[in-house]
């Protein structure tokens, strides 16, 4: 019953901050609780690389390196809009995770965190 309810709230937190894909996850697991399926949940992973070429890497620097600005001047709906944005493209996996981290990070709006991982993933690129 407790797994219901935390699962409702990240569901409404989801919604309401403009994560959509986060939101449609929690969605899924709701759904996954109220019929109690214990089938495995995870997204369909593949090892496909996505957008790769240096049209694609300049986007991907560019648009982080807003989202860290925004964060550095706590624009939490700036980063959130870029985020979404960049989120629309197939990106190789090390991409995929950072803005997942991201993601998560600006959920529980850590701009420090978010700032320190971008500047660590545009520095080692």
């Amino acid at each position: 019953m407790k797994m219901k309810k935390i699962i409702a709230i990240l569901t409404a937190i989801a919604l309401i901050t403009g994560l959509l894909p986060a939101s449609a996850f929690a969605a899924e697991l709701t759904e996954a609780a109220r019929s109690a399926e214990t089938a495995e949940l995870t997204p369909a992973e593949d090892d496909g690389g996505g957008e790769q070429g240096e049209e694609a890497k300049a986007y991907l620097r560019e648009s982080l390196l807003a989202v860290k600005a925004a964060c550095e001047e706590y624009d939490e709906d700036t980063a959130n809009n870029v985020l979404g944005e960049l989120r629309k493209t197939k990106w190789p996996r090390p991409a995929r995770d950072l803005l997942s981290a991201v993601a998560a990070h600006l959920l529980h709006s850590d701009f420090d965190e978010v700032a320190e991982l971008i500047g660590k993933f545009t520095d080692g690129e």
